[in-house]
Parts: C-alpha cells; sequence; structure tokens
C-alpha cells in the first residue's frame, strides 16, 4: 500500500497524512512483493528477484530500515501499536534490533 512504501522509504509527512486523513491504517499488514532485478555479468543476463515481506506494517518497516523519525510519528501521532508481530512472530523492535538500529529502541 502507499501507506507501507512511504514508511519504508521513511516519508514521514506523506505517512502522516496518509493515516491522519483517514486513508490509511497504521496498524495494517501488509503483504508487499518486492522484485529486485540482479545482472549476472558472468552469466551475460539479467534476472529478477522476488522476496516476500508477509504480515508488516508502517511501524515495522520503518524500524527495519532504522528510520526514527517516521517510527516515532507512527507511534505518537498515528496510534501505531509497536506490540504488533508479523506471521514470524517479529515485532518492530525485534526488526530494529536484527539490522543493528538501536536508536530505534530508546
Amino acid at each position: 500500500t502507499a501507506l507501507m512504501l512511504a514508511a519504508r522509504g521513511g516519508h514521514t509527512g506523506v505517512v502522516r497524512r496518509l493515516v491522519l486523513e483517514g486513508q490509511a491504517d497504521a496498524n495494517r499488514h501488509d503483504n508487499l512483493v518486492l522484485r529486485q532485478k540482479k545482472t549476472d555479468k558472468r552469466a551475460n543476463r539479467t534476472q529478477e528477484d522476488e522476496e516476500s515481506v508477509e504480515g508488516f506494517t508502517a511501524l515495522m518497516y520503518a524500524a527495519e530500515n532504522g528510520l526514527v523519525q517516521t517510527a516515532r510519528v507512527l507511534m505518537t501521532e498515528c496510534g501505531a501499536d509497536a506490540c504488533i508481530a508479523d506471521e514470524s512472530g517479529r515485532s518492530a523492535a525485534h526488526l530494529a534490533a536484527h539490522n543493528g538500529h538501536l536508536e530505534m529502541l530508546k
């Protein structure tokens, strides 16, 4: 969704607007498929890889990427619940710690 992509990219103003104007739910889980093209120079070909992110919330995307300001706005202004877990049982705090974003845990 637009909210997930905005949160993942650290577009705090867009996140705030989407939620506060009633167009998005800060606690909604998403099933986002990320596509990335990789070039194998030895084989002279390009391959498209897909990564499915199951059950993330906007806060989880912000935490995973160390986007402190976006996460703060989601929690303090948009009502995001930091206790929600994805399908693997990981919360926003787990994702932040796993990716070395310890400033997110303060």
